[in-house]
């Protein structure tokens, strides 16, 4: 019954304070992998993007939203129909529209790379849009200087540079640079610097540097 009346309240579409609430509840929620389950089978994961369709605007329901969907793609079933839904572009999308909102940009790549860890085609559906990564990369540059933000793009840069395809289109852009930025920015932080050295070594790999 908690499951059903947190589908009704984020697909009632009226309220985008209790919808955000309840996303944020079905991120912490879905933690849980029996939780998850079942919000699989009750199709919590296409209430969450209409949810994101309808209110993309509100930027703490977008922020929660992003939490509750990286919840999610722990869950085979749901990393089928995120690439059914294409839900990588609307994460995208989501960075675009709130690109100065940093919480957003760092739930959102988070998302992203999660989803991409578990299926690289949904990862590939960034290529189909040529202002996907630019979009991504232009947070990268805008947030370089807050950490959390900086550690979910150090992760997403070596998820996607473990992928030929998608490390041959970053190697296009500067990401080499931004990721030794990102080092000395923050040298204390060993994850940091540890995600953006293997990054760069797999982005070099394919350049042949």
């Amino acid at each position: 019954k908690q499951w059903y009346q947190r589908r009704v309240a984020i697909t009632a579409g009226n309220d985008p304070v209790i919808g955000s609430n309840c996303c944020g509840a079905l991120w912490i929620l879905a933690v849980c992998d029996a939780n998850t389950a079942i919000l699989t089978e009750e199709c919590g994961l296409q209430d969450i993007c209409n949810a994101m369709k309808t209110h993309r605007d509100i930027e703490e329901l977008v922020e929660n939203a992003c939490s509750a969907l990286w919840s999610l793609s722990m869950e085979d079933e749901n990393i089928e129909i995120m690439r059914d839904e294409n839900v990588i572009s609307m994460l995208v999308a989501a960075i675009k529209q709130h690109i100065k909102a940093p919480k957003v940009v760092k739930n959102a790549c988070t998302t992203i790379g999660g989803i991409i860890y578990a299926d690289e085609m949904c990862g590939l559906q960034l290529l189909s849009d040529d202002q996907s990564i630019p979009t991504i990369l232009d947070a990268f540059k805008k947030h370089s200087s807050n950490q959390e933000v900086v550690e979910s793009m150090c992760e997403l840069m070596l998820t996607m540079g473990e992928s030929e395809e998608l490390a041959a289109e970053l190697a296009s852009y500067p990401v080499v640079k931004m990721l030794q930025k990102a080092m000395a920015e923050f040298p204390c932080i060993e994850d940091i610097v540890q995600k953006s050295e293997d990054a760069i070594a797999a982005l070099n790999a394919v350049t042949g540097v």
